[in-house]
């Protein structure tokens, strides 16, 4: 079977159902960079609310949180990822 890594800053409803058909097909690992931080319901401020989704981001597929050692973790700038 063929393997195939992803790299991605943190789990995305779209992507999911893609990563769980991909892991039917293919031996696939997903790897988030931002950390499990990434995965936690958050506060948006453009929404105004706490963001958390209707479906597991987290089902039937293998995947890995990276270490962040940013001191401000974050996507939404430069050196809120630093995985050593």
């Amino acid at each position: 079977m063929k393997k195939l890594a992803i790299i991605v800053t943190h789990p995305i409803q779209y992507y999911v159902p893609v990563f769980q058909l991909l892991a039917k097909k293919c031996e696939l690992k997903v790897y988030y960079t931002w950390g499990e931080d990434g995965a936690k319901a958050k506060y948006d401020p453009d929404f105004k609310q706490i963001i958390a989704w209707d479906l597991p981001l987290l089902e039937d597929y293998n995947y890995e949180f990276l270490t962040n050692s940013s001191k401000d973790p974050g996507s939404h700038h430069y050196g809120g990822i630093i995985n050593a």
